[in-house]
């Protein structure tokens, strides 16, 4: 999924999407995942992964799961049970990442260009092929650096 893995020098992974449909008749689910409160950290400067989720029947209507329910939950033929991973935490200081690296994930559909541009300091136009728009990324980041 794009935009989940931690800002910083090197990227954090990235989550995962696993979708699971009821087959049978019914059916009973015990879950257990973590890192949605306190997500996955990152290290010297790095950003913070997303979170992870459990969603029953995604869309209109969905049931957002614990991470650890205390009993099974009841599924019936039909349903859909969504696993979101948690996105891995960055490391070191996003705005040291080389540009040509965060346009490469954007091209690659791992970030978008707005998130190149809020994370990284890095703006990127949207031509076809995207490419970066140096003098503006040196000034973004100029400005981010002076903040606290």
């Amino acid at each position: 999924m794009p935009d989940t893995g931690g800002a910083g020098t090197f990227r954090g992974g990235l989550s995962v999407v696993r979708d699971y449909r009821v087959l049978a008749e019914k059916a009973a689910l015990n879950v257990r995942s973590n890192k949605r409160r306190h997500r996955p950290f990152g290290l010297f400067g790095g950003g913070e992964g997303a979170s992870s989720w459990n969603i029953l029947n995604p869309g209109d209507g969905q049931r957002i799961l614990p991470t650890l329910p205390m009993q099974p939950i009841p599924l019936e033929q039909g349903d859909l049970f969504r696993h979101i991973t948690a996105g891995g935490g960055g490391y070191g200081d996003p705005l040291e990442r080389d540009p040509q690296r965060v346009l490469d994930d954007v091209i690659e559909e791992r970030i978008t260009i707005a998130h190149a541009k809020e994370q990284y300091g890095v703006v990127i136009r949207a031509d076809d092929p995207p490419t970066i728009d140096e003098q503006a990324t040196q000034k973004l980041r100029h400005e981010m650096r002076r903040k606290p």
